[in-house]
């Protein structure tokens, strides 16, 4: 037996070789008793635009980085004989370039116009226990692109053929960023005294700040913005009487900033406070005939719990596959596969999948 390799380099791969024929030879035959041709072709990923994960390579590197080798046929001769090939179809769909940021975490094409590997994040930071956003990567699985380029069918020298169909992967030992989205609520208080002692007020406001699972020690984190300013003051002024105030309704927690203690101007403030309720309020003291501004916005940013059973995970598996035998579908014998579990909680009973992540933490 002999494993013969094509002369031509090949075009996805540097100084690369690709098998070319398999051949069976017999003892003192010269010729061999049989020959398994296999023909192959390329898989062509599209043009981006958006960048690509080495911008050093060079041009050959990175036209090598835009197809992959694929079987298309395979053909058996022996005997004066040429029998009808294997023949090999793939999904239409076409994977990026080996380069591409358009990754999921795991890896997998997704589809998505990345510019960067860093996902995005919105949460907790743990080094400065703040609620922060970071604008990167989407990183997540797209179930229309984890197939890309896959086998779809096998036809035979029979002329029957097999069929195969995909699906995502998916799993269901959840973890808290997947029960508890991040969701905002903005909460405004004003008021403004005038000269002729008239106010313009807007508020107090109410809000519910709800355990945070992400937040360290569960509590709500709040990012405050407000302005104090007094006319005829710059910097440093004693107003006890102008100030914005958050204050949990049982009593338990205050957080007051006056003209006394922070001075004027514009201020932005994050803090974690316990769960609970709220009330935002601004106080303009109209002790002085002057013009003065206490304004101040609460935005809330709070994980709230939504039941999730299941998520897309890494890559695809096998939902069916059909076996034809190419005179009557009648006939077709399909196979399919299941992945589902059953859970049940206080909501119902839901179906979840039975498979796992398996990472840090999972």
């Amino acid at each position: 037996m002999a494993f013969e390799r094509d002369t031509q380099v090949r075009e996805d791969l540097a100084n690369g070789q690709k098998l070319k024929s398999i051949k069976v030879y017999q003892n003192g035959v010269t010729a061999p008793i049989k020959e398994i041709e296999l023909v192959t072709s390329y898989f062509i990923s599209p043009t981006e635009t958006q960048g690509y994960l080495n911008y050093s390579v060079s041009a050959q590197e990175h036209a090598l980085a835009g197809k992959r080798l694929r079987l298309d046929q395979v053909v058996e001769r022996g005997n004066g004989l040429t029998k009808p090939p294997y023949r090999f179809t793939y999904s239409a769909t076409a994977l990026p370039y080996k380069t591409s940021y358009n990754r999921d975490h795991w890896g997998y094409a997704n589809g998505a116009l990345n510019n960067t590997l860093t996902p995005s994040y919105q949460g907790i930071s743990p080094v400065s226990n703040t609620y922060i956003t970071f604008a990167g990567a989407n990183r997540e699985p797209n179930a229309a692109m984890v197939g890309a380029s896959l086998l779809q069918q096998i036809q035979y020298p029979s002329g029957g053929k097999t069929t195969f169909a995909y699906e995502a992967n998916d799993y269901g030992n959840m973890h808290p960023e997947d029960l508890n989205p991040w969701r905002f609520q903005a909460v405004i208080a004003y008021q403004r005294s005038f000269t002729d002692g008239t106010l313009d007020t807007q508020g107090p406001g109410t809000f519910t700040a709800p355990a945070g699972s992400g937040a360290v020690g569960g509590g709500c984190p709040l990012t405050i913005y407000f302005k104090l300013s007094v006319d005829g003051c710059s910097q440093n002024c004693q107003d006890d009487y102008t100030y914005v105030q958050i204050r949990q309704l049982d009593g338990s927690y205050t957080s007051t900033w006056s003209v006394t203690n922070t001075g004027v101007g514009s201020f932005t403030r994050t803090i974690m406070v316990p769960p609970g309720k709220y009330e935002v309020s601004a106080k303009a003291s109209t002790l002085t005939k002057v013009r003065k501004e206490a304004w101040i916005e609460v935005d809330i940013t709070a994980q709230t719990y939504t039941p999730v059973y299941k998520k897309l995970g890494a890559g695809v598996r096998i939902a069916s596959i059909t076996d034809a035998g190419g005179v009557d579908a009648k006939t077709n014998l399909v196979r399919t596969y299941a992945y589902a579990k059953t859970v049940t909680d206080d909501a119902g009973t839901h179906m979840s999948s039975q498979g796992r992540a398996i990472a840090p933490n999972a």
